[in-house]
């Protein structure tokens, strides 16, 4: 999640206006910067509810699914951001991203609390938190660097992509680990 949230969150705007690289202007989505300050706005009304439903959602429905859920949703923003020059690619990117960042915060505790108890709880959502924004800055890199390369946000996206799907295939591995080490501790 970590680089996933890196790359996106500081090139969302500009992947819907344009960027100005060495005096050349690029234009990357062509949209005016009113529009897209709009939609960036739509896109923290969404992290404010998905907070707030994310919690619930993983009480009422499980892990799994809330997993799926944000997984999915990250996923699906990175579709989307692939169609900056649209009206609907930066609209559907905001409210789906809305919901998956999310996961950068509430699924840490919510997911190690589950799986590994209470017990030492903030040395591993420290660790978990850590790694994290270790994954962001790496995100944040690797998105530059591939846009000076390319001259477009695209390949980033496509990154992102994958390790959505890796983030979710790890997410519900995790589930079946962590039962299995419980097991092994709890039979010593």
């Amino acid at each position: 999640m970590g680089l996933v949230n890196g790359a996106i969150l500081p090139n969302q705007v500009t992947n819907m206006t344009s960027v100005t690289v060495i005096g050349a202007k690029i234009v990357t989505g062509g949209h005016d910067p009113m529009w897209a300050g709009t939609v960036l706005s739509a896109y923290m009304v969404t992290v404010v509810i998905a907070k707030i439903s994310l919690g619930a959602i993983y009480d009422r429905f499980g892990l799994r699914f809330g997993n799926v859920l944000g997984s999915v949703a990250c996923i699906v923003a990175c579709v989307a951001l692939c169609f900056p020059t649209t009206d609907l690619g930066p609209i559907v990117a905001a409210v789906s991203f809305g919901i998956g960042t999310c996961m950068g915060t509430i699924t840490l505790t919510i997911a190690a609390s589950k799986q590994f108890g209470m017990a030492d709880l903030g040395k591993v959502t420290g660790t978990i938190t850590s790694l994290e924004m270790v994954g962001g800055t790496v995100g944040a890199i690797v998105s530059g660097v591939l846009f000076d390369a390319t001259g477009s946000f695209a390949s980033t996206w496509i990154v992102c992509l994958a390790c959505s799907v890796v983030m979710l295939v790890f997410l519900l591995a995790s589930e079946p680990i962590a039962a299995r080490l419980r097991a092994s501790v709890a039979g010593e």
